[in-house]
């Protein structure tokens, strides 16, 4: 396939949203495997295939997504002499409480993995005491499941590597969306960006350490269905809202049957940053206009577009 029709190379032609595009994701178990990855990654790298399907399982029994990370494009196929992994809750605040975080240990060998207690893991990901651990930054780069993800996503990588000295910097193996290469994920904020730039990447991500969202790469947060993820981001723009706390979905309801109608209630920061407004927004699905190829392994198809067809303000 020339470069010019792989999937990150159409969908920039066409301008198309990266609104409302984030993998809904709200339990991830990120595992450090250095060396080449198959376009399966966990099934498809020097990871021992019995521990690599056990691992599946387990993640799968507590409703977890198996992400595979490294540090270092082009790492050796050796083995580690200690292994990393991640677990993290990407949730909302509820009732205030932040309910999301991060918690990581090391293993000697990949079969010891297993004995990680997942349940307890991923409990304590939303305990106090998660709240503090240093967030992880993941970028795919997972160049034989998408050769787009390498293209753009291995630039990114670099330059956040060198901006970002604190380790929190991973490439990681597929997260969605490959036709928004470059893809950064930030954990456990669960804020997606999709086309970073490689130019924007340290600024974008010094940007969230401060709590701001960059709304140009903005895909939405991996915890938001679709419908809030539209809303979310029509909000922040209609507004001017770039803090990470400054907007919340509080509710959702299908307006009808076919489940292509929904509304959404979100809280928004007022303009005074002195209290709160209630928005309601009326969020509506139809399909793409234009057939486009969602992976460049993939058949052309319409993806779903998920925009705000009206708003009201109730306080």
């Amino acid at each position: 396939m020339k470069a010019a029709d792989r999937c990150a190379h159409v969908s920039r032609r066409l301008d198309e949203p990266l609104d409302a595009t984030a993998s809904r994701v709200r339990r991830w178990l990120l595992v450090e495997q250095p060396g080449s990855w198959g376009r399966d990654a966990l099934f498809e790298s020097r990871l021992d295939a019995a521990v690599a399907r056990a691992l599946a399982a387990r993640a799968d029994e507590v409703h977890a997504r198996v992400v595979l990370v490294r540090q270092g494009v082009g790492s050796s196929d050796g083995e580690p002499l200690a292994r990393r992994w991640f677990a993290a809750r990407t949730e909302p605040a509820l009732g205030g409480v932040v309910s999301s975080g991060v918690v990581s240990g090391q293993v000697a060998a990949a079969e010891e993995l297993l004995a990680v207690d997942l349940r307890a893991t991923m409990a304590a990901a939303a305990g106090p005491g998660a709240v503090g651990h240093p967030p992880v930054f993941l970028v795919c780069t997972n160049g034989k499941h998408d050769a787009c993800c390498a293209e753009f996503g291995r630039p990114v990588y670099r330059e956040l590597t060198e901006a970002c000295p604190d380790d929190a910097v991973f490439e990681c193996s597929h997260i969605g969306g490959d036709r928004f290469a470059a893809n950064l994920v930030c954990l456990p904020t669960g804020v997606y960006y999709g086309r970073v730039p490689p130019e924007r990447a340290a600024t974008l991500l010094e940007e969230h350490h401060q709590g701001r969202i960059d709304l140009a790469c903005y895909r939405g947060r991996c915890f938001h269905t679709p419908p809030e993820q539209a809303a979310e981001i029509d909000l922040r723009r209609r507004e001017g809202l770039v803090g990470l706390d400054d907007v919340a979905v509080i509710a959702r309801a299908a307006l009808d049957d076919r489940r292509r109608r929904w509304g959404v209630t979100l809280t928004a920061r007022t303009a005074d940053g002195q209290g709160e407004a209630i928005w309601q927004a009326e969020v509506e699905r139809s399909d793409g206009e234009e057939l486009r190829i969602l992976t460049c392994a993939g058949d052309a198809q319409r993806p779903p577009v998920f925009a705000v067809r009206s708003w009201a303000r109730s306080r």
